[in-house]
């Protein structure tokens, strides 16, 4: 996430000389996590209320990644981290935590 409403697309392939791919601009709430897998960005949201949503965005062209699905979260508290192993994305919040089957990636489902 590069700032509170945009995610960037880099290229690290070349270390040294690192390149911008594309940019993600989201009219919502803060970014607060994001972790990829499979052509998808799964970032983690939080508004100041704290509303906390789970969006999915579409980075197989990595040039102009776009917004796929987006899943409100029961979480208590502000987002705080997000993580992922195999179909299930894992997240924290300030006074509670969740898991998210994305089997699916079109239809998730929370797990707790």
């Amino acid at each position: 996430a590069t700032s509170y409403k945009g995610m960037d697309i880099i290229d690290a392939s070349v270390p040294l000389s690192p390149s911008l791919l594309g940019t993600f601009q989201y009219n919502g709430p803060y970014l607060h996590g994001v972790t990829v897998n499979n052509g998808f960005a799964y970032i983690i949201t939080t508004t100041t209320r704290p509303n906390t949503t789970l969006c999915i965005v579409s980075v197989h062209d990595p040039q102009s990644p776009t917004l796929f699905t987006t899943l409100d979260l029961p979480c208590v508290g502000r987002a705080t981290s997000i993580a992922m192993h195999g179909t299930t994305v894992y997240y924290s919040c300030s006074g509670s935590f969740g898991i998210i089957d994305i089997e699916n990636s079109s239809s998730p489902s929370p797990q707790l």
